[in-house]
Order: structure tokens, then sequence, then C-alpha cells
């Protein structure tokens, strides 16, 4: 994670694969909200990034990014493209397609800038439950075929 409180990162490209974030701090996103990892009542910007591999043979398939909950709202990059935003009131899950972005066999760039400037809550703050590359699997969303009366 790397804190961003001037609001400059989409700027210097912290959405992007060329990014050199070795320097970033590990944060954990789903067992403890900011305030509960030592950023008591930090209000602004931060941004998570993390590589995840997908294999060959989900190639073809629907890929989804699912978050559980997130205070405030989140923007998403997948490899450096935009995917979209999530506000999920800080406890609804939320899910973006990312097919179009994703890259089989190899590592895939997830960079999620939550942004977190409302005092509405006691201590939460950023990706606080699990979050995951799903897929529906093929048949998933057909129309079931209704029997001729």
């Amino acid at each position: 994670m790397y804190l961003d409180p001037d609001n400059l990162g989409e700027d210097l490209l912290y959405q992007s694969p060329d990014v050199d974030d070795r320097g970033w701090q590990t944060l954990k996103t789903y067992s403890a909200s900011w305030s509960d990892q030592g950023l008591r009542y930090y209000k602004g910007v931060m941004w998570y990034r993390t590589t995840v591999p997908i294999p060959a043979t989900m190639q073809g398939r629907k890929m989804m990014l699912w978050v559980g909950a997130v205070d405030e709202i989140a923007n998403v990059w997948v490899n450096g493209t935009y995917v979209g935003e999530m506000n999920t009131n800080g406890w609804e899950p939320a899910e973006l397609d990312i097919t179009r972005m994703v890259k089989f066999k190899q590592p895939n760039l997830i960079a999620i800038k939550v942004t977190n400037e409302k005092v509405n809550e006691l201590g939460t703050g950023g990706i606080h439950r699990p979050a995951m590359i799903w897929s529906p699997g093929p048949d998933w969303g057909a129309a079931a075929e209704t029997p001729a009366e």
C-alpha cells in the first residue's frame, strides 16, 4: 500500500505495471481496517497493488474481480487499464468484469485506489474484507430452455 494524501497517484501512474512498488508497505485487506493497522483516523487516498497469475485453463471464460467491502470508493485498474469504480458503502460486496484486461499464464497487476474522506464510522477505511478473482463458469447466465407446450 502507498499513502497518497495529495491524490497524485494517477498522475504518477501508480496504476501502471511499470511503477516500481517494491518499497510499498504491506497492508492486510481482509482482516483489519486502516485504523487497525496504525493509520488511525487517516482520511484520504491510498493505493493497493498486487499481482495475480491467471492459469491458461481459464482462457475463454468470464473473469470477475470481487471485493467484499471497501470504505468508501475504490477505482480499479487491471494491467494498467481502468476497469471502473466500486462503492460498497463500507460493508457490501461489489464486483467488476475484468475479462478483457486479463492476461493468461502471466502475472496480472491489480491496482486499486481507495478514497476514504468522510467521517462516518469508527475507525475503518480501505479494503477490509476478502477480495478475489473468480469465474462464474461457461454456462453462467445462459437462458434456461423451456419446453414448448
